[in-house]
């Protein structure tokens, strides 16, 4: 699929692209893409939670989708490694199982986000709100969390994979304690 076929049906209404490939797209570079955006957050929350965007086991891979808005979307198993979602609206997004390796997440909303099993090695969420986010078993390795908003309130984080993830040392030093305490593997290299 086409970024402008992708683009043109979620302006036609359609919410379900499970088990789509849309690989190497920069959707903000077509000029409906902003329309996209306007016409999903005129939906609103309470029509997004009731009618998410799926996008269970698709292909997106190498996709550029800035300020992207899709709270409560389903990403199950989806692959969106080396995506570029720069502060991009994600609010309680699932992304159980799915592919976010080298993808940047930068001062993305990921309040309520679930990442169980999920990888991001070498994932930006630099800036990003975790605000109760669930890490739970997900790979953090080498994930930049420098200056992510909300760190203390994540959940499930003793329970990631720490290895090499950079956090801020001034700011997280308590957090971080406590985690090692409570984490069975946590390795922290500060930049």
């Amino acid at each position: 699929m086409t970024g402008k076929e992708f683009l043109e049906k979620i302006l036609s209404g359609e919410r379900d692209f499970s088990r789509i490939s849309l690989e190497n797209q920069d959707l903000a570079q077509d000029e409906a893409y902003q329309e996209v955006i306007e016409q999903l957050q005129a939906r609103g929350q309470k029509r997004a939670k009731k009618e998410p965007l799926l996008f269970r086991k698709s292909k997106l891979k190498k996709v550029k989708a800035p300020k992207f808005y899709a709270p409560y979307a389903d990403f199950y198993l989806a692959d969106l490694s080396y995506g570029n979602f720069i502060g991009s609206y994600f609010k309680e997004a699932n992304f159980p199982e799915a592919k976010l390796i080298q993808t940047n997440l930068f001062s993305a909303n990921l309040k309520g986000a679930d990442f169980f099993k999920a990888d991001l090695y070498h994932a930006i969420l630099q800036g990003a709100d975790i605000k109760a986010a669930r890490f739970s078993r997900a790979d953090l390795s080498k994930t930049d969390l420098r200056n992510v908003q909300n760190l203390s309130y994540a959940r499930d984080l003793p329970w990631a994979i720490f290895n090499h993830t950079l956090l801020s040392s001034e700011k997280e030093e308590a957090i971080i304690e406590d985690l090692r305490q409570k984490a069975t593997y946590f390795e922290i290299r500060f930049k």
